[in-house]
């Protein structure tokens, strides 16, 4: 009785142990990044830095895009999230089934009256893009010495860019 009690509590605990590390394992986000886009069911999701695929016959910007469903509105514009996503398609803008998402823990250094959420969407709010247009954050910086916000848009299409300047000051 005693023996079969002890190999009962071996096996569940050996069971519990692995479940733990399965569901409580930290891996990274697929995609860390600005929302700049949503709809009711999805969010247009974009990494902060480009890449250079010039190497593999692509573009020196290559920002990744990738549209991911969400259960319930609870992201806006501007929010800067991690994403952990699984079958993907092919197509640019991408589409993702999402796994988990969250706002992401990122450290501001800017002594600003706007945060960088507020910039981005008063930048998307002025900017009105042809359809045929998807605009991304190329750069987004703080001039403390100004108290200005510079952002630089770029068009993943077309290649062009656009500059916004935004005043800090009350």
């Amino acid at each position: 009785m005693k023996q079969s009690f002890f190999y009962i509590l071996i096996i569940s605990l050996s069971v519990f142990t692995l479940w733990a590390f399965i569901s409580l394992r930290q891996t990274s986000p697929d995609l860390t990044g600005y929302v700049i886009q949503t709809t009711p069911n999805r969010l247009l999701i974009q990494s902060e830095k480009p890449k250079d695929m010039r190497p593999y016959g692509g573009r020196e910007r290559y920002y990744e895009l990738i549209w991911v469903n969400i259960a319930e509105k609870r992201y806006d514009v501007g929010d800067y999230v991690d994403v952990w996503y699984h079958s993907i398609s092919q197509h640019y803008p991408r589409m993702a089934t999402t796994k988990k998402i969250t706002r992401s823990m990122r450290a501001t250094r800017e002594d600003a009256y706007l945060t960088r959420k507020q910039i981005i969407q008063k930048v998307y709010q002025d900017t009105h893009a042809h359809p045929a247009e998807l605009f991304v954050i190329d750069q987004l910086e703080y001039d403390e010495q100004e108290a200005v916000w510079h952002v630089d848009l770029y068009d993943v299409f077309s290649e062009r860019c656009q500059s916004f300047s935004f005043d800090d000051r009350l």
